[in-house]
């Protein structure tokens, strides 16, 4: 009997990396969209906040100063007042498809990333701040 509930164990594991196409569904997209419905937008408004913390600081800096290569590269081809919005887009579009991979894992994943966007916000605003403190005592 034990020896079953270990091989039940060991093939969930394995289900939740294998690659099939029905994840890839409406019906899973929606119940993935449904069931993280909460950190998904919560996911969101931290990359908002975080492409506008991150356009102030870039004011001062560029975008040679920020550390993200896909923000660094989105500001230096469109500029830096969109390329990191239009970062933020991206973020999300190509996570996607890597978060319904994951059955259980997706709102984890998208958890860990949104504390790291917050992360990033208060290093932005402290950038700005400090630059800005300068740029007063330079005046």
């Amino acid at each position: 009997m034990e020896k079953v509930k270990e091989e039940v164990q060991v093939a969930e594991k394995a289900t939740m990396f294998e690659l099939d196409y029905e994840r890839f569904s409406k019906d899973y997209l929606y119940e993935f969209i449904v069931k993280n419905r909460l950190i998904i937008i919560l996911w969101s408004l931290t990359a908002i906040i975080d492409a506008w913390s991150t356009t102030l600081f870039m004011q001062y800096t560029g975008p040679q100063a920020e550390y993200n290569n896909l923000t660094r590269g989105c500001a230096i081809m469109m500029g830096t007042e969109a390329g990191p919005y239009i970062a933020g887009i991206l973020k999300l579009v190509l996570a996607l498809p890597f978060l319904i991979m994951f059955k259980k894992g997706g709102g984890f994943i998208l958890f860990f990333s949104m504390s790291g966007q917050i992360y990033a916000i208060i290093a932005n605003i402290d950038l700005y701040i400090t630059f800005k403190n300068v740029e007063c005592l330079m005046l």
